[in-house]
């Protein structure tokens, strides 16, 4: 049984590390994390959008060094 991603109708070969990110459950949480506050915002008038994106901006920002020291550990192990 094959699935969508490993698929021979599917453009991304199976070692894509876009397959991988998009696998990441740190990457969805970033992504809601990041996406909820500007939606709470305009849903709801208890956060502004100056709020909301600061917030936004802050997840994205966490997400992106910590994928960025993961990233240097594991460069680090293959150099060894």
């Amino acid at each position: 049984m094959t699935t969508l991603l490993h698929s021979p109708t599917c453009p991304l070969p199976p070692e894509d590390p876009m397959i991988d990110k998009l696998k990441s459950r740190k990457f969805w949480m970033a992504l809601l994390g990041s996406l909820l506050p500007i939606l709470a915002s305009f849903l709801t008038s208890e956060v502004d959008l100056e709020h909301a994106v600061q917030a936004s901006s802050a997840v994205l920002c966490t997400y992106v060094l910590g994928q960025g020291y993961v990233d240097g550990q594991a460069a680090g192990k293959v150099a060894e």
